[in-house]
Order: C-alpha cells, then sequence, then structure tokens
C-alpha cells in the first residue's frame, strides 16, 4: 500500500497532489473519529492501547490517561511483564509524552520506560530494526523530531 501511494502521488500533478492530500487527511480523520467513538476495553495490548492514546491526543481528541492502569499491578507499579514487550513500551514511551500537567501516570511511564528501555538497549538484546527505533526514540522522541522514514524514504521522500 506504501508503494501504490508513492506511485499515486508521484503520479499527480500539483493540482492533483492537493486534492490527493486532502482526501488522504479527510479520511485519516473519519478513521480516528471512530476509533474515538468506538469503546475499546481490556482487550487490548499495550501496544495498541498506546498507539490509540497518542494517534488520538495527537489529533485533537480528549483521551484520558486512565486508559494506562490496566497496566499496573496491585502496588500501584507498572506491571514487570511489561518489559518484555518492547514494541509496546516503545509507543508508550511515545505517548506519555503527550502528557498534561497532573497526568501522573503518564509521568511514571516515562520514569518506567525510560529505565526499561535504557537497560535492554545497553544488554543489546533488542534487534533491529526495533533497536534503531529505540535510539532514535531515546534520542529523540517522536514529538520532538521530524517524520521518520524507512531505509532509502527520505530520498523518495524528497523527490515527492
Amino acid at each position: 500500500m506504501k508503494e501504490k501511494t508513492r506511485r499515486m502521488i508521484k503520479l499527480a500533478m500539483d493540482d492533483g497532489l492537493l486534492h490527493l492530500i486532502d482526501n488522504v487527511k479527510r479520511e485519516i480523520e473519519e478513521a480516528l473519529h471512530n476509533i474515538y467513538e468506538h469503546d475499546y476495553k481490556d482487550d487490548q495490548t499495550l501496544e495498541a492501547t498506546s498507539l490509540r492514546f497518542r494517534l488520538l491526543r495527537d489529533n485533537g481528541f480528549n483521551v484520558r490517561c486512565d486508559m494506562f492502569t490496566k497496566f499496573k499491578d496491585n502496588e500501584g507499579n507498572f506491571k514487570k511483564s511489561l518489559t518484555s514487550d518492547m514494541e509496546g513500551l516503545l509507543e508508550l514511551y511515545e505517548a506519555a509524552h503527550l502528557c498534561v500537567h497532573g497526568e501522573d501516570i503518564l509521568e511514571e511511564a516515562l520514569a518506567f520506560i525510560t529505565t526499561h528501555l535504557g537497560l535492554e538497549k545497553a544488554a543489546g538484546t533488542i534487534e533491529y530494526p526495533l533497536s534503531a527505533s529505540v535510539s532514535h526514540a531515546l534520542y529523540r522522541h517522536i514529538r520532538k523530531s521530524l517524520p521518520r522514514y524507512g531505509d532509502g524514504d527520505v530520498e523518495r521522500a524528497v523527490e515527492v
């Protein structure tokens, strides 16, 4: 689908490209609204919950951070079992950077994740390409960086 979209963009003329971008943006907004309206309960993984939170909040939806309480143990700490879910921790790390004042659970998540992502990275237990994403996020999280592109995508993006 990425390749098909790239070809469509390359083939589009100036006006056509603007209309394409507008249509894609509207489709994304509609999809996000549908996700916001759908009630996702405890059946979500850390990765899915965090990604949902980040995408919705980043696009102006009023999303509560209490959805992350299901990932805490009886003592109020984040579950130790989460440390083996690197993709989930990475998504939660990015989501936690969208916290606002008073959202203690996201601040706790950030401290928990920074410790575990750093330890896992140092131990060399994360395989590429996830290790590159972790390094990038720890160096400069998604809210403070330019869009990330896969191998070779930068050249193609510049061509467009």
